[in-house]
Formats: C-alpha cells, sequence, structure tokens
C-alpha cells in the first residue's frame, strides 16, 4: 500500500499546487502557465509511472488475480464517477480522483500488455500498428465524431452532462479555468506505458536523462521519451488551435530514439514484419479509400 499512497501524495501534490497557483497568477502570464500545468502533469505521471513499473507490476507478475481485482477496482471507481456526474455533481476534486484513476489504469494495462512481449523487434511492430491505428481513428473512424463532441460539450460552456468520451480523458488544472480542463486521452497513456514497460522489461532506457528505472527509490530526473513526443503534439495543437493525434508523435520519437540507441530492436523477424506490414497496409488502404 506505501507505494500506492506515494502515487496519491504525488497527484494530489501536483493538482492542488497547479490549481492554487492558476489562481493567483496575473492574467498576462495564463499562456505560458498553460505549458508549466502540462509539463508537470506529464512529468507527474511519469514518476507515477515509475512506481508503478518498479514497485507494483512486479507483484502482478506472479500474482495475477490481484492485477484482476485492480482493474474491476478501477472500472468500479469509474462508473461511481460517471454516475456522480450525470446526477449532477460537480467536483474538482472527483475530476482529479477520476484522472489518477485514469493514469492507474493504463499503467496497469499498458504494462499487462508489455508482459507479453517475446523480442524487442516486437515493439516496433505493435509501436507502428497502434501509431497508423490512432491516425485512421483520429481522422476516418470513432475519434472524429469522439473529438467533435468533446469540443461542442467545451465550446458551449460545459452545460449539462457531458460526453461519455469526457470521462477517459486526462484533466488538470489551468490558470483561469474554474475546472480541470482536458489535455490527452487515456489510449496515449496506455501506449506511453507499454512502451516504458517493454523497455523496462529487455534491460532498456526510454528515459531522456539516460538514467535506469530504480527498484526501491524513484528516479526523479526520469521523464519517458514518449512524453517528449506527446508534449510536442500537445503544443502544436494549441498553438495551431486545431485537434492532432498526439500518439502518433509520441510512437515516432520513441522509435527513433530506441531504434538508433538500441540495436536488438532493428532485428526483424516474419513474425513482426508480416503482421506489421499486413496491418499498415490494411489501415493505410482504408485511409484512402473512406
Amino acid at each position: 500500500m506505501k507505494p500506492l499512497a506515494v502515487i496519491c501524495l504525488i497527484w494530489g501534490l501536483a493538482s492542488l499546487g497547479l490549481y492554487g497557483a492558476g489562481r493567483v497568477l496575473p492574467g498576462e502570464v495564463f499562456r505560458v502557465f498553460d505549458y508549466v500545468s502540462i509539463g508537470v502533469c506529464l512529468y507527474s505521471a511519469s514518476i507515477i509511472m515509475q512506481i508503478y513499473l518498479t514497485r507494483i507490476e512486479p507483484r502482478f507478475s506472479i500474482r495475477h488475480a490481484l492485477r484482476t481485482v485492480w482493474l474491476l477496482t478501477v472500472v468500479v471507481i469509474f462508473i461511481t464517477a460517471y454516475s456522480l456526474a450525470a446526477a449532477g455533481v460537480r467536483s474538482n476534486l472527483l475530476t482529479g480522483s477520476l484522472t489518477l484513476t485514469l493514469i492507474l489504469f493504463a499503467c496497469i494495462l499498458g504494462a499487462w500488455l508489455a508482459s507479453h512481449l517475446k523480442r524487442p523487434a516486437e515493439i516496433v511492430a505493435v509501436g507502428v500498428t497502434a501509431g497508423l491505428a490512432d491516425l485512421f481513428s483520429v481522422f476516418k473512424g470513432p475519434t472524429k465524431v469522439l473529438s467533435e463532441s468533446i469540443a461542442d460539450y467545451y465550446e458551449g460552456g460545459m452545460q449539462g452532462l457531458p460526453p461519455l468520451v469526457d470521462f477517459v480523458l486526462v484533466k488538470i488544472p489551468m490558470p483561469g479555468q474554474k475546472a480541470f480542463m482536458p489535455v490527452f486521452g487515456i489510449t496515449d497513456w496506455i501506449i506511453i506505458a507499454f512502451f516504458s514497460a517493454a523497455a523496462f522489461k529487455f534491460n532498456m532506457r526510454d528515459n531522456i536523462f539516460g538514467k535506469p528505472m530504480e527498484g526501491t527509490i524513484p528516479v526523479l530526473a526520469f521523464f519517458p521519451v514518449t512524453c517528449t513526443g506527446l508534449a510536442v503534439a500537445i503544443f502544436f495543437a494549441r498553438e495551431a488551435r486545431i485537434f492532432l493525434p498526439a500518439l502518433p508523435f509520441a510512437v515516432i520519437v520513441y522509435l527513433i530514439f530506441m531504434l538508433v540507441k538500441y540495436p536488438e530492436m532493428r532485428r526483424f523477424t516474419k513474425a513482426e514484419l508480416v503482421p506489421m506490414i499486413g496491418v499498415s497496409a490494411l489501415l493505410i488502404c482504408l485511409m484512402i479509400l473512406m
């Protein structure tokens, strides 16, 4: 329970600190502080992920039933939060708690998926497929519809019950806003957790500072390279005021960084190449034809 308490403390302090700062800062610095808030959010979530991978996930690897219990608990919390919102309850404490729950869910699921990998080259196949699938979903699939509903809700003054997809978005305090605002989707963090868990499994480092994750004390100089790609996508989306798929940015940055650094990720076999090429070709054809 100690790692979980530390995780809650990290997210609580980050959320409260950002919210308090945003309430007292002068209006002229709001735009700059937006990115400070996003950076703190990504860094805090990265430290939480590190704690999960080094302190909690090893227990799940030998006690699979415990992982299932955690996943079911997260689902129950999600349903409870949605029910309260449907009943008209509006609370930043509730929003912050739900966001932390989603981050933990993403860590559990991402690490679980990574546990099934057998070779480092498989990471590339999953990354390419996930990036193309996200592109298809954003421009031709369900994400396009969902993003439009989210835009309508927030541009309309957040009146009434939020759309269901609003409850699977990571939200943080932003200066000048009374309510926590969405930054990225939880599916993005699932893949980010998958990449970090995969790197950790094969004794590779995806930390831009080069330090390895430790098992006892979290490495404070820790920021996954995928978060750099995610931050770039968020920056361009906000500056251009358009909706950009964040996951492809994270995938591209991660793969370039890791493929250059670790030759074992470039040792492909038919087991990786055939499904990667086949699924990629299918997704590209669908994007062209639809």
